[in-house]
């Protein structure tokens, strides 16, 4: 087999790839979804392709810049890849793995971050919290942007960069303060652990959030990976972050289950690369409000996880 050329960070996994379509496989380092062997139109010199002297579906990918890559992805993450199936994936006894989002899927963070926007709103003299809510829920700011804090100021007419510390202090404090677990979390992380599930997250939060979210939490030491939106520079509904994920667990996609809160975030990004999905229905705070595809189970609750993986072991979580 051809070595990689210099540069390359990992060979292609060959997931997908069948002696009837060649041209077709997932790299899950480099995070293209599906990498063909010719170039698609558009893409002048992003990357070259080596083949196996021994088989004709494994695939070597050297890419030449970041931007290619963009564009690539960009040209075919919608496509269907072959030998994966995107459909309704019932089949629960395959299951190794179990990927889970961190915010509103363990626990409620929305209603911790309205009580903190309620916070900094009183210590300005305002009574509207929602008013600085609706600043995180833009695009272009993002839910974890701590400049939404200082936008929402600047508009108000507060430029006093005292003042401006003092509210980030009493935000962060006091959504840290309330992050609580829905209930039945723990058990059931408990007991898929005990029953040998491999368990990770993958959350668009970064290291520091995640680390102090996980420890208020008690849940630091359940998760054997997690993958935060430093390491791969991507954000979730980008698929990237949870290929990076299944390669540190040592699974193929169709051994994992992805859970989440989000049809758009969560189950869309995993079911286009072959993986089961659970809906977590219970912490979706606007489950009408946003479009994706229906995922293969939905959780009423946290711990319907464990009937539907170990059924037989239902009973030792309380209800």
């Amino acid at each position: 087999m051809r070595q990689a050329p210099p540069g390359y960070v990992s060979p292609v996994r060959g997931l997908g790839a069948t002696p009837k379509y060649p041209m077709y496989a997932l790299d899950y380092i480099a995070g293209a979804t599906i990498v063909p062997q010719k170039r698609p139109a558009g893409i002048l010199d992003p990357l070259k392709v080596f083949m196996s002297e021994t088989s004709e579906t494994v695939v070597f990918v050297y890419f030449h810049c970041r931007e290619g890559l963009d564009m690539l992805v960009q040209s075919f993450e919608e496509l269907p890849i072959p030998g994966i199936t995107t459909g309704m994936n019932r089949d629960r006894s395959t299951v190794k793995a179990v990927i889970f989002d961190m915010d509103n899927t363990l626990f409620d963070f929305v209603e911790a971050k309205m009580r903190a926007c309620r916070k900094v709103a009183e210590f300005t003299g305002s009574e509207d919290g929602m008013e600085l809510f609706r600043y995180f829920l833009r695009h272009a700011g993002g839910f974890e942007d701590m400049d939404c804090i200082a936008d929402y100021l600047n508009d108000r007419g507060i430029h006093d960069e005292d003042i401006h510390g003092r509210c980030y202090e009493i935000y962060r404090k006091t959504e840290l303060e309330n992050i609580e677990t829905y209930e039945g979390v723990e058990e059931t992380l408990e007991l898929l652990k005990r029953e040998g599930f491999k368990l990770a997250i993958v959350t668009n939060a970064d290291r520091k959030n995640l680390n102090a979210r996980l420890q208020e939490a008690n849940l630091s030491g359940f998760f054997d990976v997690t993958v935060t939106r430093e390491a791969t520079g991507k954000l979730k509904p980008d698929h990237r972050p949870i290929l990076s994920a299944l390669h540190e667990l040592g699974v193929e996609p169709r051994e994992a289950l992805k859970v989440g809160d989000s049809l758009a975030r969560d189950i869309s990004p995993a079911r286009r690369i072959g993986m089961k999905t659970a809906y977590a229905k219970y912490g979706d705070r606007n489950p009408h409000n946003e479009d994706g595809p229906k995922a293969d189970f939905t959780l009423e609750e946290v711990r319907d996880l464990i009937g539907l993986l170990k059924p037989e072991k239902s009973e030792e979580v309380d209800r």
